[in-house]
């Protein structure tokens, strides 16, 4: 298994979810440019294992934690709408 981030899956989960309570696009290239602006605004956790992923997703999870993603999301969703490139 090669070095990943695994903060890359938990964002796109999170958009999935909520993605039509933020009013925002779902297009694939919206979901994409909010993806990217929330994960160059967290911290990354980065793991080389199945075991450790599975571990870090699980500590990633807490409801403050989630919390934290939707106010990131709702940011990107307000910058992204300014200005959508689909």
């Amino acid at each position: 298994m090669a070095v990943i981030n695994i903060m890359e899956k938990v964002v796109m989960d999170c958009i999935d979810r909520n993605i039509a309570s933020l009013d925002c696009c779902g297009c694939e290239k919206c979901r994409g440019d909010i993806a990217a602006y929330v994960l160059n605004r967290i911290k990354p956790k980065y793991v080389n294992s199945e075991t450790g992923e599975l571990l870090s997703r699980v500590n990633t999870m807490s409801q403050e934690a989630e919390a934290g993603l939707l106010v990131e999301g709702a940011s990107a969703c307000a910058y992204v709408k300014k200005a959508p490139r689909h």
